[in-house]
């Protein structure tokens, strides 16, 4: 299955009309379902996000960071709504612990072939730190059932990537995610 840009994005917005409330996420798994209306998938990472990765990497922190106990740890990257995967990879490759996470469980597979497929395409950037562990899981951001599938917690993340996640929410459920999307990250550190 690959990425397709012949559809009308407006013919989304009528399919995903259809879908009342918090069904929402049951009309993108049926686009997932269907496979071959997929204009949103460029199948590549964002390359904003490599340039904010190799160039920004003083504001966002590198993949290895330093406990309060002075132990170091490799940092997890969180990417609602990955699509493919592709930023995931991407962020793996840097050296982060990266989670895609989508509603649909065709997507999550989407996922796993893009990764065995295609990982040569997201070679190691740093032989010192090595590759960071991948991990896919289906679903609902806004339902924490799936934490528990990757035995995480909230505030469990050190990076979210959201590249499509929000501008695809219907605008109702925007404020929602400006609520959710903290509590995935640990409590900002009081400067003194």
């Amino acid at each position: 299955m690959t990425g397709q840009v012949n559809i009308d994005p407006k013919d989304i917005q009528a399919h995903l009309s259809s879908y009342e409330g918090d069904k929402y996420v049951e009309g993108w798994a049926a686009l997932w379902d269907k496979g071959d209306s997929l204009p949103w998938d460029r199948g590549f990472p964002n390359p904003a996000l490599e340039d904010a990765l190799v160039q920004q990497r003083a504001i966002i922190g590198g993949p290895i960071a330093q406990d309060a106990q002075g132990r170091l740890y490799r940092r997890k990257a969180l990417v609602p709504g990955c699509g493919r995967g592709v930023d995931v990879l991407l962020l793996a490759s840097f050296g982060y612990d990266a989670y895609g996470l989508e509603y649909s469980a065709s997507a999550v597979e989407v996922c796993k072939k893009e990764a065995e497929e295609h990982h040569s395409r997201y070679p190691v950037q740093d032989q010192a730190l090595g590759r960071g562990k991948v991990t896919f899981v289906q679903g609902d951001f806004f339902d924490d059932a799936w934490l528990q599938k990757i035995e995480g917690s909230a505030n469990g993340f050190d990076l979210v990537y959201d590249y499509t996640f929000f501008c695809a929410l219907r605008p109702a459920l925007r404020p929602k995610w400006l609520s959710d999307t903290p509590n995935c990250l640990p409590p900002r550190q009081q400067e003194n």
